[in-house]
């Protein structure tokens, strides 16, 4: 017999109020893109998405389709330690796309890519970034994924719902959704 020692949540979340796998938790924000941040953001979307594109390629293809005022960025003790891209620019093609009639009247935005550096990865400040859509007011997200990249499962994961899949000109493609409200 396994001799395990109960933990109610309260006394659990006491207990790891500030402190995360030995980080401080009160050290990480969630905080507004700005255009200062291109450069270490540039840096970032290589590390994550280098893989799958050029970096040219992935470059253009993001900063073509980022909502500035949407993104934002994650530093620990004031380093850029991650990022969640949004943007609102491609909702209506996308609801006529797949014929998503029933968003029309409701907010969306589109989750183009999110990353958390690796060494804060498993402690829980990942969690708060990607669950950082729930506080932004909007009613829906969505997310095109391209096959390659290992987010599926995190979508899934968190309550996403996978609308289609496709091919296209870059490759194997497949819509995701999740209701925020």
């Amino acid at each position: 017999m396994i001799n395990k020692k109960v933990v109610d949540f309260e006394t659990f979340n006491k207990m790891f109020e500030n402190k995360v796998y030995g980080l401080d938790k009160s050290k990480f924000k969630i905080r507004p893109y700005k255009p200062e941040d291109k450069e270490v953001l540039s840096e970032l979307v290589i590390e994550a998405y280098g893989h799958v594109m050029s970096p040219q390629d992935i470059l253009k293809y993001i900063f073509d389709v980022i909502d500035c005022d949407e993104t934002v960025i994650a530093e620990y003790d004031n380093k850029v330690v991650g990022f969640f891209i949004f943007s609102t620019k491609r909702n209506e093609e996308i609801i006529e796309k797949y014929n998503l009639q029933h968003l029309k009247n409701k907010k969306g935005v589109e989750g183009i890519g999110v990353y958390l550096k690796p060494e804060y990865r498993k402690n829980s400040l990942g969690w708060e970034l990607c669950t950082y859509p729930k506080t932004t007011g909007y009613d829906y997200i969505y997310g095109l994924i391209i096959d390659g990249l290992d987010t599926l499962n995190m979508w899934m994961f968190r309550g996403g719902v996978k609308l289609d899949d496709y091919i296209d000109e870059d490759g194997h493609v497949i819509l995701l959704f999740k209701e925020l409200t």
